[in-house]
């Protein structure tokens, strides 16, 4: 339950990350977005969304491999 724990809350400060940067940054993914809707280019736009979610996945797929490494002698 901690490692599910652990992703949810990493999930929503990743989310969080995005959200700040699509408000109030001059870099990052969120900037990125907001760049590409202000000149009117869907590709930016899309570009950033894709890249915000397969980091989200990355995060995920992280830390199940840790957990299954730590865990992987109580498993038995």
């Amino acid at each position: 339950m901690v490692f599910g724990a652990f992703q949810i809350a990493l999930a929503y400060a990743w989310t969080n990350l995005v959200a700040a940067e699509l408000l109030a940054s001059d870099t990052g993914l969120g900037f990125l977005i907001t760049m590409g809707r202000r000149l009117g280019l869907p590709e930016m736009v899309i570009l950033g969304m894709l890249s915000v979610g397969f980091i989200g996945a990355a995060i995920g797929f992280v830390i199940d491999i840790f957990e299954k490494r730590l865990l992987a002698g109580i498993r038995r």
